[in-house]
């Protein structure tokens, strides 16, 4: 029987934990552009996800620029957007009254 370990949080900073499913290093989702906003740190490009019905991925660039977007066509991983964030907006919808995580 595998052990599984659950790490619970009140935040949607649990996308910032390495590894998560949701969280995509490097990676930039091309196409679906809602809007385009100048943010502080990816936790808040995120959140105006959440607050934006429509919205159901974000790209965050660290020059704190934050696309969100309504679909996403293709992604494109390459030397320029390898300090890109892209984020499933869906998986912090779902669990938004706290995360639990399973580790193997």
């Amino acid at each position: 029987m595998d052990n599984i370990k659950y790490v619970f949080l009140s935040s949607i900073q649990f996308l910032l934990l390495q590894g998560d499913p949701c969280r995509y290093e490097g990676v930039d989702f091309l196409g679906g552009d809602l809007k385009k906003h100048a943010v502080g740190p990816v936790d808040t490009c995120l959140q105006l996800c959440i607050e934006t019905p429509q919205c159901l991925y974000v790209t965050y660039v660290p020059d704190n620029l934050c696309y969100l977007k309504d679909k996403s066509y293709k992604y494109e991983k390459t030397d320029r957007t390898k300090t890109f964030t892209s984020l499933k907006a869906e998986c912090a919808r779902l669990q938004r009254g706290g995360y639990s995580q399973n580790t193997r």
